[in-house]
């Protein structure tokens, strides 16, 4: 039978918690933070659009930046929000296989 955390004792429940902070700190190491400012007005905005989308800001915001990065790698205006996304987990599943060095 699986122990649950509250069936745990002391020094089970510290190594699991030292578990998960290991592969806690080893996914936050894989990505970055970028802070910048950015007006109230648009903040409203963009909480209002995450909000009615049912995603965290930083989700919606992540996932317009990574949008238009792929437009611009791939040299296109306008593409439609399907086809992106399938081109978007096209060059993920391209850079999980061949690494960082096949993006230059």
């Amino acid at each position: 039978m699986k122990k649950t955390r509250s069936s745990m004792s002391d020094d089970e429940r510290a190594v699991w918690r030292a578990r998960i902070g290991r592969a806690a700190t080893e996914k936050v190491a894989k990505s970055g933070q970028l802070n910048f400012r950015i007006e109230e007005g648009t903040i409203r905005e963009l909480q209002h659009v995450a909000y009615a989308q049912g995603v965290p800001v930083g989700a919606l915001v992540r996932g317009w930046v990574v949008e238009r990065l792929l437009q611009e790698k791939l040299g296109k205006e306008e593409l439609s929000g399907r086809s992106l996304t399938l081109l978007n987990e096209i060059y993920q599943k391209l850079h999980d296989l061949f690494g960082p060095d096949s993006d230059e």
